[in-house]
């Protein structure tokens, strides 16, 4: 819930121009960020430094804070400051352990194993709604986690149980939509160029703001699922989904009477 929750912070906090509005968002991005860090959520902190990430890449300022950020934070990791080096460590954690049984990059490199398995022993068809769970206790499986019958992310149960055609069909919607939400973003920025608005006044209006978180949050579907065991049957998925369903209808809204160029005018 807070990979989804931060984003929309952020969004509500660059879109709206009340300064009230601004400073309740910023003190609820510190609650939601503490939580995050206490919940210990690798893969929601993943998708808040995606989104930052993303959205900093908008402009060339904000590439070039971001290029500084990254500097600023390698020199931190090599001359040994310490909380530098322990979000470094935390990081090279996800890589490292992939070898060390059975801590928790291990059992998802097996998790994977086991729902290729099951993929190719169903003729890419699928095993069926909550199939995995029962499959990966199956001791004929060679890759069984007999201690854990979750896929632990989404898109390896989207494509053990409902087959690899639906997993590409489904990532493809996700991909269609995030473009779309970037062609459109373009088209509102040659619009307001034709009507005299300046390129940082359109870029952090509201409207590219929404076309951009929109498109973010499209794009961090299949890492969000990663923090979910059972991402297809949790109630939250359910609350994700509708949130950008909410989000994509809000877009189309907002650009229907987008015009492709500016209107002509008569002297």
């Amino acid at each position: 819930m807070l990979a989804v929750l931060i984003p929309l912070t952020i969004f509500v906090m660059f879109a709206f121009r009340q300064q009230w509005v601004k400073l309740v968002m910023v003190l609820l991005l510190v609650v939601w960020c503490q939580q995050l860090v206490m919940t210990d959520g690798r893969a929601a902190m993943l998708v808040v430094v995606m989104t930052v990430a993303l959205l900093l890449m908008r402009s060339w300022l904000g590439r070039a804070t971001l290029a500084g950020a990254l500097a600023a934070f390698w020199v931190a990791v090599r001359e040994g400051f310490g909380p530098a080096v322990a979000l470094w460590a935390q990081v090279y954690a996800v890589w490292d352990q992939v070898d060390e049984a059975p801590r928790s990059s291990w059992l998802r490199v097996q998790l994977m194993k086991s729902g290729w398995h099951m993929l190719r022993e169903s003729n890419w068809i699928g095993v069926g709604p909550g199939g995995y769970g029962v499959r990966n206790l199956d001791p004929d499986n060679p890759v069984n986690i007999w201690f854990m019958p979750n896929a632990h992310w989404g898109m390896l149960e989207v494509m053990t149980e409902y087959g690899l055609v639906t997993l590409v069909v489904f990532l493809l919607v996700l991909a269609g939509g995030a473009a779309a939400c970037l062609v459109l973003g373009r088209r509102r920025r040659r619009r307001d160029a034709a009507f005299g608005v300046g390129d940082f006044a359109s870029r952090w209006s509201s409207a590219r703001v929404w076309l951009s978180m929109t498109s973010i949050m499209l794009m961090s579907v299949p890492v969000i699922s990663l923090s979910n065991s059972t991402w297809l049957r949790q109630p939250l998925t359910a609350v994700h989904l509708a949130t950008l369903v909410a989000m994509v209808a809000g877009t189309l809204a907002r650009t229907a009477l987008v015009p492709r160029s500016a209107p002509a005018t008569h002297g």
